[in-house]
Formats: C-alpha cells, sequence, structure tokens
C-alpha cells in the first residue's frame, strides 16, 4: 500500500490522520496559491518552486483540476497551470 496523502485513494478516510489530512489541505493551498499569482506556470517551475517531486506534485495537480480549482492547458511537450 502506497503512502498517499489523498483521501481518494486505497486508503480509508478514517485512518489518515489529522495531520496528514492538513499537510495536504495545506500543500493544495500553496499550489493554488502560486498558480493564482503566475498564470500560465509551467510544470518545471512548480516543482522548482515547491520542491515537490514529480510524483506528488502530479498527484497533487490531477486532483486540483478534477476539483476544477485549475485549469490545465496541454501542449506537445508543455503543460501549463491557470
Amino acid at each position: 500500500m502506497s503512502d498517499c496523502l489523498c483521501l481518494d485513494c486505497k486508503k480509508d478516510a478514517n485512518s489518515l490522520s489529522d495531520s496528514v489530512k492538513l499537510r495536504a489541505k495545506k500543500r493544495r493551498t500553496e499550489l493554488t496559491e502560486l498558480i493564482r499569482k503566475n498564470p500560465g506556470i509551467q510544470f518545471r517551475d512548480l516543482m522548482r518552486l515547491t520542491n515537490l517531486k514529480n510524483g506528488v506534485l502530479s498527484h497533487h495537480l490531477r486532483r486540483l483540476e478534477n476539483a476544477e480549482s485549475v485549469k490545465v492547458e496541454r501542449l506537445p511537450r508543455q503543460t501549463r497551470f491557470y
């Protein structure tokens, strides 16, 4: 089983501690603010600014996209967030 912080993954939401839930919420809030301040920011720039690994950042951005908190523009070899 993975150490995913997401409430939608295989883990039962009740088994996640409040600190884990808070940390995931904080990361997503930070990402949303960065994107709001820098519309059109690229994935690599977000990775550099947040110091998050590729998979962790992808996970949180996918959750934000599914929640319609951010808009994603996918072009060949380039992904931008609004």
